[in-house]
């Protein structure tokens, strides 16, 4: 192994540890109608315990919730110690969520009681006015929660390829097929590694950052 093949593995070795260190934290209070373990692999999944503080997490997803709970949010009333976390969460404007699969009227959608139907729904309604988020099963949780959204790749009508990537390396240009005098773009503040600046030399790559500043 070379030089410049040994920099790039410890280059890419800090990023995966940098990136470890900024996950965000996400409570779980309760299990959900569904895994999020597909959807959430890059934050730090953490449970509810009875010393946990405010500061132990930056969000929270709450799982299944129930007719009772509901009603004691949508009303600011406090019976356990995860409401009081709930609610302080909220005051302290952190991003609480969960799906519409989660909530239990669910289940009471065909009653004939519309009177006491909509009492509950309208709890719903409040729970979402005071800042709960609640997410339809078919959307992209991270894409309308803000929740560790992934950068990706573009392409702009003037064949520039945009790199939103942190770390662009040489196998990843590789992967692009880029030929002479191809054009990208990348972000101000992404990281090159030698055998991809070497690359982008060789190949006579044209190479801005963001608000074309020239590198």
């Amino acid at each position: 192994m070379n030089t410049k093949e040994l920099v790039e593995l410890i280059t890419v070795e800090v990023i995966k540890r940098l990136k470890l260190k900024n996950k965000k934290k996400l409570l779980v209070l309760n299990e959900g109608f569904k895994s999020l373990d597909d959807l959430l692999t890059d934050y730090e999944i953490i449970h509810y315990s009875e010393d946990l503080e405010l500061k132990d997490f930056d969000e929270i997803y709450l799982g299944k919730m129930d007719l009772k709970m509901i009603s004691h949010l949508a009303n600011g009333i406090i019976i356990n110690e995860i409401e009081d976390l709930i609610l302080k969460s909220l005051l302290k404007d952190k991003k609480i969520f969960l799906f519409s699969e989660d909530i239990e009227l669910k289940k009471f959608n065909n009653t004939k009681n519309t009177n006491l139907y909509k009492i509950f729904n309208q709890n719903i309604e409040n729970i979402k006015n005071i800042g709960i988020i609640i997410l339809d099963e078919k959307i992209d949780i991270k894409e309308n929660i803000n929740i560790n959204t992934k950068y990706k790749n573009e392409v702009k009508e003037e064949d520039s390829i945009i790199l939103k990537n942190k770390l662009i390396t040489e196998n990843e240009l590789k992967k692009l097929g880029l030929k002479n005098g191809s054009k990208i773009n990348i972000g101000n503040k992404s990281i090159i590694t030698p055998l991809a600046k070497d690359y982008i030399r060789i190949h006579k790559i044209r190479l801005t950052k963001s608000q074309e500043e020239k590198i």
